[in-house]
């Protein structure tokens, strides 16, 4: 898995070693992921990308998110909403 996700992220599999052991919670409710989630926007400045440049994000999901129906777009929703507020905080 850190094989694949370092070709498809540009990530060195070190870097993505290091984010996959820091994900300790499911992205929508908390509890311990069951597995690792990746979004790659087709827009990445609307998830905090500068212009041009690619965007990659990991997160962990639960089996019981991801078995929602709905979860990839609620994902997708908590996401930005986090990174709203992630520029809130440093403005």
């Amino acid at each position: 898995m850190v094989d694949a996700l370092a070709q498809v992220t540009g990530l060195s599999k070190g870097e993505v070693a290091a984010t996959i052991r820091a994900i300790k919670s499911c992205v929508l409710c908390g509890k311990r992921p069951d597995m690792i989630g990746i979004v790659i926007p087709d827009n990445p400045e609307d998830f905090g990308a500068n212009p041009g440049e690619p965007r990659t994000i990991l997160y962990g999901i639960c089996a019981d998110c991801q078995a929602t129906p709905g979860s990839a777009q609620c994902v997708e929703d908590k996401i930005i909403a986090d990174m709203a507020n992630e520029r809130k905080k440093t403005v």
